[in-house]
């Protein structure tokens, strides 16, 4: 599972917006099935990352 995650992040941060968008949302499903607070913290984290790193424009 470890590399299906890594895989849908990398997904969502380099993919075009409709790309972006699925990944997102099986995110949001993949972490509401599952309660563990580690996953939901690397969740958040790369939300951030990506927030951060596009709403910036710094790419």
């Amino acid at each position: 599972m470890q590399t299906l995650e890594h895989n849908t992040i990398t997904t969502q941060i380099t993919g075009v917006g409709i790309v972006q968008n699925n990944a997102l949302s099986a995110w949001a499903l993949f972490i509401q099935a599952n309660s563990s607070l580690l996953l939901k913290g690397v969740f958040v984290f790369y939300l951030y990352l990506y927030l951060y790193l596009y709403g910036n424009d710094r790419w």
